[in-house]
């Protein structure tokens, strides 16, 4: 039981590494229940950041729309190309903004329960 819940920790920690590179966390974290923690976790060390449209969203940046190196999306001025920004376009405020790790932990969850409904069985059959 100790191993799984370790294994479970291990899988949602790569998760969050995949994260901060940009990459879909909940892919890869079941990615790592499936195969392994260490193994999941070995290649998204090895990835570079994400640099599609995507993945800069994720990490809170965005693409200089006249070099497209990645920028913070408070920025007024490039960092790379010293080119002006344009301000950005105001958008509506979205009001039940999805957010992936409520997906993550539902999936988490319902995991966890059919652990404990298997081993509750197990452990009281005659």
């Amino acid at each position: 039981m100790v191993i799984l819940v370790v294994w479970l920790a291990l899988s949602v920690a790569v998760g969050i590494a995949a994260h901060s590179k940009g990459r879909d966390e909940t892919g890869w974290t079941l990615l790592a229940v499936l195969i392994s923690p260490l193994i999941a976790g070995i290649l998204v060390l090895a990835l570079p950041p994400s640099t599609t449209k995507l993945g800069l969203k994720r990490r809170g940046l965005l693409a200089c729309p006249f070099c497209a190196e990645p920028i913070q999306r408070q920025a007024k001025l490039c960092p790379h190309c010293r080119s002006e920004l344009p301000k950005p376009a105001s958008s509506p405020q979205k009001w039940l903004a999805p957010d992936s790790r409520i997906g993550l932990a539902l999936f988490l969850a319902a995991i966890m329960g059919v652990i404990f409904v298997v081993f509750h069985f197990v452990a009281n059959a005659p």
